[in-house]
């Protein structure tokens, strides 16, 4: 009888609340990869310039070898921080879309396992006769 009683005990343990338990992991995972890579502000400013430079004033007159190195400087670092943000952008989300195809599999295996076990420990006992 206390067979029974730890498999029913069992049984509503690892369909109840360690059911729960991870999925709310697998939710933490996720919600980790999120903020650690910074997806939504990374896709808000993926075209903003790396830095703020400030185009330098200079006295007296229109200099136009210095707007136009400014304009060229401007322009190599948005084109960095494009790749840069892009770069960890793509990283972030395959990170993110490695872990929810590994959860997903582990979470089905984890409905399947109080069948594996008995069936497992059936064919070790069939293997050694």
């Amino acid at each position: 009888m206390a067979i029974i009683r730890f498999a029913k005990e069992y049984l509503a343990w690892h369909y109840g609340r360690s059911l729960r338990e991870l999925w709310r992991i697998g939710g933490n995972f996720l919600w980790f990869g999120y903020y650690f890579f910074s997806l939504p502000l990374l896709a808000h400013t993926l075209f903003a310039p790396i830095y703020r430079l400030a185009i330098e004033e200079k006295g007296g007159g229109v200099d136009i070898g210095a707007i136009l190195g400014d304009f060229i400087v401007t322009s190599v670092m948005r084109l960095v921080g494009f790749f840069a943000r892009a770069v960890v952008l793509a990283v972030g989300v395959l990170c993110e879309t490695a872990f929810a195809m590994l959860f997903i599999p582990a979470f089905l295996v984890w409905f399947a396992l109080p069948l594996l076990v008995p069936g497992l420990f059936a064919r070790a006992i069939f293997l050694f006769f």
